[in-house]
């Protein structure tokens, strides 16, 4: 009994200091970024978010880039600030003086694979700062790898002239039919499903005047392909 206890509390002890450490890790990206982290309401459901707000004292309109994170960094607030793409695109942007904001919504451990609620929120946030900074729909932008991608199409499902440009990583299982008003970009890995990708295509340019585009990354599978993917020439794309 003795020994059952031990090994107990050894193990609730290592899993405090594995939560410390990642809230840890979380209040240091925080502050690295100088993001704002907090929660959007409705309906007694709540969405976690951090937002970035660069150049506001430029002229001139403003971008709004939504940034949806895979489901590796689901989990507590402040995770996805580890997606990937933040760093290269506040990087970018922040070069480039581009006048942005930047939404960048988190989605729990248990949210499941398309949180419908969790959807609603992410686009009544993005709808609500649309209004409050008056970004022109040539400037509504987004991204979003693999679990994020599937929520940008669930988004454009609802509204399809929601999205100026977006650039998907790692996902696209051909379901493209709402965002033939969008332009789209589509990064994979070879090793990850190229075909649905150029399934994809093949329907936009059969019934869409937009812009399509593929990128195919050579020796990269699923995941090792979003990292690779958030390059210059990328964010070049999505905001010209």
């Amino acid at each position: 009994m003795k020994r059952t206890l031990i090994i107990l509390a050894l193990f609730m002890f290592m899993l405090l200091s594995v939560c410390y450490s990642s809230e840890l890790e979380n209040s240091k990206l925080i502050k690295k970024y100088g993001v704002r982290c907090t929660e959007y309401r409705d309906n007694n459901t709540s969405l976690g978010y951090c937002e970035k707000l660069i150049n506001f004292n430029r002229k001139g309109d403003a971008s709004l880039v939504l940034v949806l994170h895979s489901g590796v960094e689901k989990g507590k607030l402040a995770k996805q600030l580890s997606f990937p793409a933040v760093k290269s695109l506040i990087k970018y942007v922040e070069r480039k003086k581009i006048k942005a904001v930047i939404l960048m919504p988190q989605y729990p451990l248990d949210s499941g694979m398309y949180p419908a609620e969790l959807i609603n929120l992410t686009e009544k946030l993005t709808l609500g700062r649309i209004k409050q900074y008056k970004i022109p729909p040539n400037r509504v932008l987004t991204t979003g790898a693999s679990l994020g991608g599937a929520t940008i199409y669930d988004i454009a499902k609802r509204n399809p002239n929601l999205f100026y440009r977006a650039l998907f990583v790692s996902y696209s299982n051909g379901r493209v039919k709402p965002i033939y008003n969008t332009n789209v970009y589509f990064i994979k890995g070879e090793n990850d499903n190229v075909a649905s990708v150029l399934n994809a295509i093949n329907k936009l340019d059969k019934h869409s005047d937009k812009e399509h585009k593929y990128k195919i990354l050579l020796d990269s599978d699923h995941l090792s392909t979003i990292p690779k993917a958030y390059t210059n020439d990328a964010w070049d794309w999505l905001f010209k």
